[in-house]
């Protein structure tokens, strides 16, 4: 096992050019990708920029009905998905009113089930509706210090 890692070494070495090819074909490659990423970039941001309604002006009246036809299409997707929501949003209303109406089946038994409570009330204070009709009450307004007898 020791002799093998000793033989990579010395064919490694032997090759030195090898390595630095490696380095270099991969530099190049990720040179290539980074500027295919970066045009996409752009065009993306480009095309954004169309849907945003920025630098439309050039534009043929065929891209503009594809913007177009593009534009409904995403907002048919929002109005969608805004009225799933919605909906969704209603039946959890509806549920939770449903455990309240249940709730407050329940109690309106546990109050029927319970024995009212008696009012009791003291001999003496008259509990109909009728008060009497001849009853005379006399006010005075008083402005001063309380104790002086200086009316007006």
């Amino acid at each position: 096992s020791v002799q093998k890692t000793i033989d990579r070494y010395k064919m490694h070495m032997k090759e030195p050019g090898s390595n630095k090819r490696a380095a270099v074909e991969s530099i190049q490659h990720w040179k290539s990708e980074t500027a295919r990423l970066a045009n996409k970039i752009e065009v993306l941001e480009a095309h954004k920029r169309k849907l945003m309604g920025e630098g439309i002006e050039p534009c043929s009246t065929e891209e503009l009905r594809e913007l177009e036809a593009q534009l409904e299409k995403s907002l048919s997707n929002v109005r969608a998905t805004k009225q799933k929501m919605l909906l969704d949003h209603i039946s959890v209303l509806k549920e939770q009113e449903r455990m309240a109406l249940r709730e407050n089946a329940v109690l309106r038994e546990k109050c029927k089930v319970e024995p009212l409570l008696q009012l009791t009330i003291p001999e003496g204070i008259n509990t109909s509706d009728q008060a009497s009709p001849n009853v005379e009450v006399e006010t005075e307004l008083i402005i001063g210090r309380p104790g002086t007898s200086d009316s007006r």
